[in-house]
């Protein structure tokens, strides 16, 4: 069959920061890493994990001062805390005051971030 074509948003009303990450989410999921995916620490004992997540970090809230941003995805490959619910943790409250909100993009779709960080319901 004929493949459809991804439209993308034209009204720049969506920002995405897709960061760079460690890049271990593919060896973590392979066996490699942390259990199911996802690690067992935060990252934190890792100057390059520590270096990348200030980045992160720093992007996304670079990604709040679009004036007309309406939506922000923030995506990680990833397996460690710091660069995932943590750095969402970091910024959620600059992002609050400027009227977004946290919400579940997927439903459907199964969640390998770790327990009581963030869910929405």
């Amino acid at each position: 069959g004929r493949r459809r074509r991804r439209r993308r948003c034209r009204c720049r009303c969506c920002a995405a920061v897709a960061a760079a990450a460690a890049g271990d989410g593919g060896a973590a999921a392979a066996g490699g890493g942390g259990g199911g995916g996802v690690s067992t620490s935060t990252g934190a004992e890792d100057p390059r994990v520590v270096a990348l997540a200030r980045f992160q970090t720093l992007a996304l809230l670079h990604a709040l001062k679009f004036p007309s941003a309406e939506r922000i995805s923030y995506s990680t490959c990833s397996v460690h805390p710091l660069e995932n619910e943590l750095v969402v943790k970091e910024v959620l409250p600059e992002a609050a005051s400027l009227g977004y909100r946290l919400e579940v993009a997927m439903p459907g779709w199964h969640r390998r971030g770790l327990p009581g960080y963030l869910h929405t319901g």
